[in-house]
C-alpha cells in the first residue's frame, strides 16, 4: 500500500509538470513540441541552479583568509648567497697577506782583464758579484689605511648580494602573483560558466524563437556579443588551466586597509634600491678616501748584501741598509678625486629621483588601491541590491497567477553575475597591486600592513 501511494505521488507531480510545461508553451503561442518541452525545462533547471548558488546559506568566505594564509603569510626569508661571501672573504685574505717585501738580487762576472775592469785598480779588481737585497714597499703593503680598505672590499660583497637579492624577490613576487592568479581565475572560471551556460541556453531559445519569427534580429545580435566576451574570457583564463571552483556569494565584501606611513617607514630601511645607493655612496667615499698622493709613491727601506770575489787578494763583502724612492711628478691623483666627487655628485641626484620616483609610485598605487576598494564595495553593494531583487521576483514567479517571461527572467539572473564578476575581477586587480608593494620592503611581508575591512 505504501508503495503504491508512493508511485502514484510520483505520478501525479510529473503528470502535473508536463501539464505546466505546456500550458508554458501554448502561452507563448508556440505550439507545443517536444522541443519547446525541452526548452522550458531546461529554463527550469537553470533556476534552480542558479537560486541554488545564490540563495545558499550565507557563511563566511575564507576566500581573503586562504590567500593570505597561502601567499602573503609565505612570502620566504631571503638567504645571502655563501658564495659571494667566500668570494669577499677571499678578496679580504689576499689583502691581508699583501706584505710589501720584495727580495731582489743578482750574480754577475766580468769576462777578463783590461776589458772590464783595471787590474791594478783594488777598488774595482774583481771577477764576480753576488748581491742579495729585501725591501719594504710599504705603500703597496696590507698595512697603509688596513682597514678604509678591508671596508671598501665588504661593502662591495654586500653590493654583490643585494642584486641576487633583488633577482630572487622578483623570482618570488612573480611565484606569489600566479598563485593568486590561480585561485582568483579558479573563482572566476566558475562565475563565467554560469553566465555561459545562462547565454547558451538564452541563444537557444532566441534561435528558436527566431525561426518562428517571434523575435527580431538586433536580440541576437545583442546575445551574440556578449557571448563572444564570455567566451573569450573563458579562453583566456582556461589557458593558466585552473581549478574550477566556486566562491560562495558571501554577504560580505572585503576592503583592503594599508598602513601608508608604515609602509614609508619601512621601505627607508628595506628598499633594495636606497640601501644599493646608501652603499655605492659609502663606497665612493672610501675610495676617495684611500686615494691620495701617498699611495702612489715608492718608498722602499732596504737591507742589501754584496759579495765580491777578487784576484790576487782575498775576497771581499759589505752590507748596505738604505731607502729608495720614487715620486710621481703629476697631477693624477687629484684628478681621480675628481672624478670620484663626480660620481657622488651624480649619485645624489640619483638618489633623489629615486626617492621622487619611490614616493610618487607608492603614492599612485595608494590610489588605485582606493579604486578598486571603492569599485568593489560599488559592486557588492549592486549584488546586495540585486540578491533582494531576485529573491522578491522569485516569490512573484512562484505566486504569478498565468505565464511570465522566462527570458527575462533569465536576464536577470545575468545582471547579478555581471556584477559579480566584475567584484572578482577588481579584487583580482586589488591583490596584484598589493603584491607590487611587496617590491619596495625587501624581504619584510606586505601582510605586516594590510588590514582588510569586512562590510556586510
Amino acid at each position: 500500500m505504501f508503495l503504491y501511494s508512493n508511485k502514484l505521488r510520483s505520478l501525479v507531480w510529473g503528470v502535473l509538470c508536463s501539464s505546466i510545461l505546456i500550458v508554458s508553451a501554448q502561452q507563448l503561442n508556440i505550439e507545443t513540441t517536444p522541443k519547446t518541452m525541452d526548452i522550458l525545462s531546461q529554463f527550469e533547471n537553470r533556476f534552480n541552479v542558479l537560486d541554488s548558488v545564490i540563495f545558499q546559506s550565507p557563511e563566511r568566505d575564507r576566500f581573503y583568509s586562504e590567500i593570505f594564509d597561502s601567499v602573503f603569510f609565505e612570502f620566504a626569508e631571503m638567504e645571502r648567497v655563501p658564495q659571494i661571501d667566500a668570494e669577499t672573504d677571499a678578496r679580504i685574505s689576499a689583502l691581508k697577506n699583501r706584505t710589501g717585501l720584495e727580495f731582489r738580487g743578482q750574480a754577475y762576472v766580468r769576462p777578463g782583464h783590461n776589458i772590464s775592469y783595471d787590474p791594478d785598480d783594488p777598488l774595482v779588481a774583481y771577477n764576480a758579484k753576488v748581491q742579495a737585497e729585501i725591501q719594504w714597499n710599504i705603500f703597496n703593503s696590507s698595512v697603509y689605511k688596513r682597514k678604509s680598505r678591508i671596508k671598501e672590499l665588504t661593502i662591495q660583497g654586500e653590493l654583490d648580494q643585494l642584486n641576487f637579492v633583488k633577482n630572487d624577490l622578483d623570482e618570488q613576487i612573480m611565484f606569489q602573483k600566479q598563485q593568486v592568479r590561480f585561485r582568483h581565475y579558479g573563482r572566476m572560471l566558475s562565475i563565467y560558466n554560469l553566465h555561459y551556460e545562462n547565454l547558451r541556453l538564452l541563444m537557444e531559445t532566441q534561435v528558436y524563437l527566431l525561426e518562428h519569427g517571434k523575435i527580431s534580429g538586433d536580440d541576437m545580435l545583442k546575445l551574440i556579443n556578449e557571448q563572444m566576451e564570455i567566451e573569450r574570457q573563458l579562453v583566456s583564463i582556461k589557458a593558466d588551466s585552473v581549478v574550477n571552483e566556486l566562491p560562495a556569494p558571501t554577504s560580505i565584501a572585503y576592503i583592503s586597509l594599508t598602513d601608508t606611513a608604515g609602509i614609508f617607514r619601512s621601505i627607508k630601511h628595506n628598499n633594495i634600491e636606497i640601501k644599493k645607493l646608501g652603499l655605492r655612496h659609502e663606497l665612493l667615499d672610501l675610495k676617495k678616501q684611500n686615494t691620495d698622493y701617498v699611495q702612489t709613491m715608492d718608498i722602499l727601506p732596504f737591507v742589501r748584501y754584496s759579495y765580491y770575489n777578487r784576484e790576487n787578494v782575498h775576497n771581499t763583502y759589505n752590507l748596505d741598509v738604505g731607502v729608495s724612492f720614487r715620486l710621481p711628478i703629476s697631477k693624477e691623483v687629484s684628478k681621480q678625486r675628481k672624478v670620484l666627487a663626480a660620481q657622488q655628485d651624480v649619485l645624489a641626484y640619483e638618489q633623489q629621483l629615486l626617492e621622487s620616483e619611490t614616493t610618487n609610485g607608492i603614492f599612485l598605487t595608494f590610489h588605485d588601491l582606493e579604486i578598486y576598494n571603492e569599485n568593489i564595495l560599488g559592486e557588492f553593494l549592486r549584488m546586495k541590491k540585486l540578491k533582494e531583487y531576485l529573491e522578491m521576483r522569485k516569490t512573484s514567479y512562484y505566486n504569478v497567477d498565468g505565464e511570465y517571461s522566462r527570458i527575462d527572467r533569465l536576464r536577470e539572473y545575468n545582471a547579478y553575475l555581471q556584477a559579480w564578476e566584475r567584484l572578482m575581477e577588481y579584487s583580482y586587480r586589488r591583490d596584484m597591486i598589493l603584491l607590487d608593494l611587496q617590491r619596495y620592503l625587501l624581504t619584510e611581508p606586505i601582510s605586516n600592513y594590510i588590514q582588510f575591512k569586512e562590510y556586510y
